[in-house]
């Protein structure tokens, strides 16, 4: 048939059947008018027709049968929902990243367990229970997103949201972090080796949510305050007077107050104080005497630390690296005072005080 029969016979629509490669087909082959009838909620490829945006009924995911391969628009959350091979894990499209992978652990994984990839099985990652006493063991991790029993295959979350949990323990907004003491587990801690894992969006005791954004072997930032070059009294007794008035200052995070003379802690945890101070006192008598470096916290209490000064000649009297536990809110401070004989003419050549994060 030439082109411009096989043309006019087209758009006649008389066409029943085409033999193409000796099959048959009886489909009819539609008119141009046809197609565009057919098509008219479709934008046409070469965008000549403007035309409607397909539409999706919203629907409630409660009402959602599973059938594999099954989408729709869910009324609640905003989202294109994806059923898949499991029955129990429904994708939701740009909310969510999931990744199939094999338990080979030796035990079964319950919904919302931390595991790490350890493997590889069938072509898919193999995942083991997380722990954070080691970096390979903290390493690659995920969060199941539904039971998985041993040896069978599984769903996993990188990002996003895994519900149906028990998280009654934490509060909402707490952040997560890999446990150290309990495999596949999480606290609010960080361990030594920090592993974050996600954030709590709702502490409900059986359909809680946990947003999983996991980040491995992280490094928490290091915070300090200093400020140098403070002063105490001219005279020293047994009474304890404030180290105050310092000239010079610096900081990252942690406030301070170089007037009055403290440093504040921000969240609760390690840290490192150092101190060095250089004294002279010209009191005749004793060629050196005794007196005590006293370090408060206004919610931690008090630890004294002894300082010797010689009479009329300088002396440097370091405590670097003294390890305490902070607690958040409080405000740390130095003073000086039991002296066992009046000291006078006290100058300060140097005096540096500085406060540093360990374990946060």
């Amino acid at each position: 048939m030439a082109d411009r029969e096989l043309g006019n016979a087209l758009a006649s629509g008389e066409l029943s059947g085409i033999q193409l490669g000796g099959i048959t087909t009886d489909e009819k082959v539609l008119t141009q008018a046809e197609v565009d009838s057919k098509l008219a909620s479709y934008t046409k490829l070469d965008g000549s027709t403007p035309v409607s945006k397909m539409t999706w009924t919203p629907v409630d995911p409660a009402t959602v049968t599973y059938v594999e391969s099954t989408t729709y628009y869910n009324q609640d959350a905003g989202t294109f929902d994806v059923k898949g091979k499991y029955s129990d894990v429904t994708l939701q499209v740009g909310r969510e990243q999931h990744v199939e992978v094999i338990n080979n652990s030796g035990g079964n994984f319950l919904n919302g367990r931390v595991v790490r990839y350890n493997n590889v099985a069938a072509g898919d990652p193999a995942v083991v229970l997380a722990l954070a006493d080691s970096f390979i063991t903290s390493s690659g991790l995920s969060v199941t997103t539904h039971n998985i029993n041993n040896s069978d295959p599984g769903i996993v979350t990188t990002f996003g949201r895994v519900g149906g949990l028990d998280l009654s323990a934490f509060n909402d907004g707490d952040v997560l972090y890999l446990s150290d003491t309990v495999p596949g587990g999480m606290t609010t801690t960080p361990p030594d080796i920090v592993s974050r894992i996600g954030i709590v969006f709702d502490n409900d005791a059986i359909n809680g949510v946990l947003f999983v954004n996991p980040e491995s072997n992280m490094q928490l930032p290091t915070i300090f305050a200093y400020i140098n070059d403070g002063v105490s009294s001219t005279t020293l007794t047994a009474a304890y007077t404030l180290i105050a008035n310092y000239t010079t200052s610096g900081n990252v995070v942690m406030n301070f107050n170089a007037t009055a003379g403290t440093i504040d802690i921000p969240t609760s945890g390690t840290y490192e104080i150092d101190v060095n101070i250089s004294m002279l006192f010209d009191t005749i008598g004793n060629s050196e005497e005794s007196i005590n470096l006293r370090v408060t916290g206004t919610l931690s209490g008090s630890r004294d630390l002894p300082l010797t000064i010689p009479r009329n000649g300088g002396a440097v009297s370091a405590y670097p690296g003294i390890k305490f536990n902070g607690i958040a809110g409080e405000s740390i401070s130095l003073s000086l005072g039991g002296a066992t004989r009046t000291l006078t003419n006290v100058t300060y050549p140097l005096v540096t005080f500085e406060i540093t994060s360990v374990r946060i």
